[in-house]
């Protein structure tokens, strides 16, 4: 666009991206909105590279307005050392220590993601095509529950899944609560996290496994602690013989197709 200055340029990027990010970070799928500790550090993860990207397009910008200010001032350019000093700080000495520093935070914060606590609640979660088995075990991991599409942990317990896949390479991911981990056949992959506020949180594959694909979403509920052991008793009950010939029916046509 004529007439449009580097300053200008920026003030236009960084003007539409925040009302995009504040949009983004409601609802209940939303890494934005982080409601347990793995969430959180992975949230200040995102916000802590957003500064530094702010920070570094900012500058930057400066550097560039200032070569623009100085050619239309008519001032002598820069001498070959002068170049050369600031490819050099610019373009590769501090290119290396952020990625440096996260690489760093990064292993930390996989660190903490990769080690659940011995008090946790342990959920085998079983993915298919295009849906999701999920066991609740006690502490000799033996199935006393069973639900599909819908996961139900205490509020303020950590929990811990076992992540299985039958057919293909799934991804399971509830962003509100947790980072990513792949489903991969023939291999059981861990991963934890915790809710610190009761409510219904959304999560989604996020590897793509067929034509179903987008359909394959959950519902996290989290519960007060009673609450949740009240409903684990009740699920894990059998299910009750239907009576009236209208659920015999029903129950027929289920179990045949």
């Amino acid at each position: 666009m004529k007439g449009l200055t580097p300053r200008g340029v920026s003030a236009i990027v960084l003007g539409a991206a925040f009302p995009l990010l504040n949009a983004c970070s409601r609802g209940r799928q939303s890494v934005l909105a982080p409601e347990g500790p793995i969430a959180d550090k992975i949230a200040l993860f995102f916000w802590i590279m957003l500064a530094a990207a702010v920070i570094i397009l900012a500058f930057v910008m400066a550097v560039l307005w200032a070569g623009l200010f100085r050619g239309r001032r008519g001032e002598r350019p820069l001498t070959d050392a002068q170049s050369r000093n600031l490819v050099v700080a610019a373009g590769v000495a501090m290119p290396v220590v952020v990625l440096f520093a996260f690489v760093v935070y990064s292993a930390d914060t996989d660190r903490v993601a990769s080690g659940a606590p011995p008090d946790a609640l342990t959920i085998e979660v079983v993915g298919h095509q295009w849906w999701w088995e999920i066991h609740y075990l006690d502490e000799q991991e033996r199935r006393i529950a069973t639900t599909a599409n819908e996961l139900h942990i205490p509020v303020g317990q950590p929990v811990r899944l076992l992540l299985k896949a039958t057919d293909v390479i799934h991804s399971f991911w509830a962003p509100n609560l947790a980072g990513k981990m792949d489903l991969i056949p023939g291999k059981t992959n861990t991963l934890w996290f915790q809710g610190d506020r009761v409510g219904t949180f959304r999560g989604q594959c996020a590897e793509f496994c067929g034509q179903q694909h987008a359909h394959m979403a959950f519902l996290i509920e989290v519960q007060p602690v009673q609450e949740f052991r009240d409903w684990l008793v009740r699920v894990g009950e059998p299910a009750a013989v239907p009576t009236e010939p209208a659920l015999e029916r029903g129950r027929d046509v289920f179990l045949s197709t």
